[in-house]
């Protein structure tokens, strides 16, 4: 499958997914590149304002919002998978990562900040920064403390253990 083809796949059957995170995280682990595969599914919805998202005369906000889920979901998989052995993480799909985790951040900082984000991209930016390894001087301690608060951890604390 190709990589926009995972994120609508997992879209639409979210509500069976979400339960076969071990499996999603299998299949992710034996991809040619599970790195790249990652970061192409993701896209870049998360430069879109969150507002987008909660948009109620957005004909879309439906599409977009299972799109914006499924994206997270593939995340957490891909952290899950992601110090295990074999999975190598090549510098250009790092430094994509890494641009990618800024943008992210600094959309959030316009909005208010990493404290008062919604749940959602709380929980995605800490999937890609923790899934990616990204070790940046942008992030500040307090940023990860924020960003731990708002994302409701308890739903991917074995992805974060791992």
């Amino acid at each position: 499958m190709c990589s926009k083809d995972i994120k609508w796949h997992v879209a639409e059957h979210y509500s069976e997914m979400i339960n076969r995170r071990e499996e999603i995280a299998k299949a992710l682990k034996l991809a040619k590149d599970p790195a790249k595969l990652v970061l192409d599914s993701i896209g870049r919805f998360f430069v879109q304002g969150s507002r987008t998202f909660r948009n109620p005369t957005n004909p879309h906000q439906d599409k977009q919002k299972a799109g914006r889920m499924a994206a997270i979901l593939i995340l957490e998989c891909f952290v899950m998978i992601s110090n295990d052995d074999g999975i190598e993480i090549a510098e250009s799909d790092l430094e994509c990562a890494a641009k990618a985790a800024v943008d992210w951040r600094k959309r959030m900082i316009r909005e208010g900040g990493p404290g008062y984000t919604d749940e959602v991209d709380a929980r995605g930016l800490l999937l890609l920064i923790s899934g990616f390894g990204i070790q940046n001087h942008v992030f500040k301690v307090k940023d990860i403390m924020d960003l731990i608060r708002a994302s409701n951890v308890k739903e991917i604390t074995t992805a974060l253990r791992r």
